[in-house]
């Protein structure tokens, strides 16, 4: 959430995101995805194959929690 944060027009604080809310509702258009998706594979040790690169996987933190969770091999919950 804290690095979502960074790339949407509101809520100011990742505690005001909510897991399931639509990223695209709170501002997250194409360019702020590219940005986001670079700086969550930073963040997190990651690569997003091009097939993981879906509107479904970064619709909301929850969708991008699960993928990232995915990708790192790892439960969600252990890195959050």
């Amino acid at each position: 959430k804290r690095v979502v944060a960074r790339h949407i027009d509101g809520p100011a604080t990742a505690g005001e995101i909510v897991d399931h809310q639509p990223l695209a509702d709170l501002g997250l258009d194409s360019m702020r995805s590219i940005n986001l998706l670079l700086e969550l594979e930073t963040e997190f040790g990651v690569v997003f194959p091009d097939e993981e690169l879906t509107g479904e996987n970064f619709r909301t933190v929850a969708a991008i929690e699960s993928l990232v969770g995915r990708l790192r091999g790892t439960a969600a919950a252990s890195w959050k």
